[in-house]
């Protein structure tokens, strides 16, 4: 689906910037209550600079008027937060966070971001250049060893966590993120640095810890249901039994005996499901407050990634080709060779997660939106109405849906006071839809205008945003071409390619360094390091 700009940009900008400088009034708009989902009708909204002022009922018709946006037959919620994304780690954030503002998502927590990024995005968004979005980035992620992802900050002992978090709170970092292969020493260690610091943590439950003995420690968030489908089988012993060979088998690249221990444990998680043992955990996460962020989203892309149903999907035009083609099950080693009962497995698992997030929203755990694109079939911004679609299908009412975007992200952040609701004093992030959403969770995709700490972004400019996007990924990715050449010839040739691409290209080739550097990667994951630095 291509979106086209409808007004020149230089209008665009000219606009808002004057809708900027002075106070601008939403009129004769139904304003969602999104504390106990009531509807104000007929609401005349005053924002000034970043803030709401006022919010009363309407007087006099003003549709006419300067300075006015026409909220007739429309509805007005808070501003959607995604609460797991990549988007700071990543060559593509520009592209990215205009992707999550043309979609509503005025905010966001970045769970592996760079610091240094992070604040040069902010201070952009000070002077003006981007619109302002409020967000926490992590930094680094914290792993055992051998770690997940190369370049993750590795624990390999008790006093290596500790060193870790002192360096994490020293450089910046907004919180920790902890991942799967965490010894359970360094995981407690580390949960009790944190703890001494005032840094939260939060991320993987780690093979070796129980989800109630992380909770316990302080654990802020865990994220993608990580570890509570072990914690709610009645197998919970046998499981942990098996995570210890299973981690053998890792620790030594053994990867088809680890994938054949993980997938017994999985059969064990879903077919040891026991409610009274669910009830109790999460009575525990409730009572500790240990948010869930089960990024269904992404959770679904992994069970049913060769299932055209859902990878058919035209928003992929919006991603960079780079990104979207490792998408593909037959470019990922791993996947492309699961077999039909493995994938079933993890069909079956997916199903039993969003049970799982029902009992969780009928037990009372407090629950967060979260996409974590650039995984697969997640995009940035689009998928958080997806988010919330899944939610709903979980069992959760639209208006649980939209708190858990809107309301309970400033709840977990300690900002209700300034954040998530439309009141006086409060921020500025605001949708305008052209339909209520508490009848359909749908309806948040039906956005008519983006209001960003006060910047109010029409239609037409959220149209020029990803009509710009659309454009930019329409073009041939270089490092594709690069790569087909690689794999059959050498270096030289394939510079030698792109050598006459940027000569004598008309443009449908993306020419950005990034393609070089993403190059220089897939040589590096080939032990052709020496090519890699030329």
């Amino acid at each position: 689906m291509k979106y086209l700009a409808r007004t020149p940009l230089l209008i665009l900008f000219i606009h808002a910037f004057l809708f900027a400088q002075q106070p601008y009034v939403v009129h004769n708009v139904a304003v969602i209550d999104l504390e106990n989902g009531s509807i104000l009708e007929n609401r005349d909204v005053t924002i000034d600079g970043s803030r709401i002022t006022k919010i009363k009922p309407v007087v006099v018709d003003l549709t006419e008027e300067q300075n006015v946006v026409n909220g007739t037959n429309k509805f007005l919620i808070p501003g959607l937060r995604d609460m797991h994304t990549h988007s700071i780690n990543t060559y593509l954030y520009d592209q990215f966070l205009q992707l999550m503002i043309a979609n509503g998502v005025v905010g966001f927590r970045d769970t592996w971001g760079n610091l240094e990024l992070a604040e040069s995005i902010r201070q952009e968004m000070r002077d003006g250049q981007r619109p302002s979005m409020i967000f926490q980035v992590a930094g680094n992620l914290v792993d055992g060893k051998p770690p997940i992802w190369p370049g993750a900050n590795v624990a390999s002992d008790s006093a290596a966590a500790v060193t870790i978090v002192d360096s994490l709170t020293e450089a910046g970092a907004e919180f920790i993120k902890v991942y799967s292969r965490l010894s359970s020493k360094s995981f407690y260690a580390l949960a009790k640095r944190a703890g001494e610091r005032g840094i939260r943590f939060m991320g993987h439950i780690p093979g070796m810890v129980k989800v109630a003995d992380a909770s316990n420690a302080g654990m802020h968030s865990i994220e993608h249901l990580t570890g509570i489908l072990r914690a709610t089988s009645q197998y919970e012993d046998s499981i942990f039994v098996l995570q210890a060979k299973a981690n053998g088998f890792w620790a030594r690249w053994d990867l088809e005996s680890a994938r054949a221990v993980q997938k017994k444990i999985t059969r064990l998680g879903i077919s040891g499901f026991s409610r009274e043992k669910a009830i109790t955990v999460f009575e525990l996460l409730k009572e500790n407050q240990t948010w869930q962020v089960p990024t269904l989203v992404t959770n679904r892309a992994y069970a049913y990634m060769n299932d055209s149903t859902l990878t058919n999907d035209p928003r992929r035009s919006y991603l960079n080709k780079g990104v979207t083609q490792t998408w593909d099950v037959k470019n990922n080693n791993f996947l492309a060779s699961r077999s039909p009962e493995s994938w079933q497995i993890e069909r079956d698992k997916y199903q039993a997660e969003l049970k799982l997030v029902g009992l969780m929203h009928e037990v009372g755990v407090p629950l967060l939106a979260g996409t974590d694109p650039p995984n697969p079939w997640c995009f940035p911004g689009f998928s958080l109405h997806d988010e919330m679609g899944l939610l709903v299908s979980a069992g959760l009412t639209p208006l649980a849906a939209l708190q858990t975007a809107t309301l309970n992200p400033a709840l977990f952040n300690n900002a209700a006071d300034s954040l998530g609701l439309i009141k006086p004093n409060y921020r500025a992030d605001l949708l305008l839809l052209n339909a209520n959403p508490l009848e359909d969770i749908a309806n948040t995709r039906e956005i008519e205008a983006v209001i960003a700490g006060g910047e109010l972004l029409t239609r037409d400019r959220l149209d020029a945003m990803l009509s710009r996007i659309f454009a930019l990924n329409s073009k041939k990715s270089i490092h594709i071409e690069m790569v087909r050449i690689l794999r059959g010839g050498t270096l030289e040739q394939a510079l030698a390619f792109y050598d006459s691409v940027k000569t004598h290209s008309t443009g449908q080739y993306d020419l950005l360094e990034s393609e070089l550097n993403r190059l220089g990667y897939f040589l590096l994951s080939r032990e052709r390091a020496d090519e890699a630095i030329v």
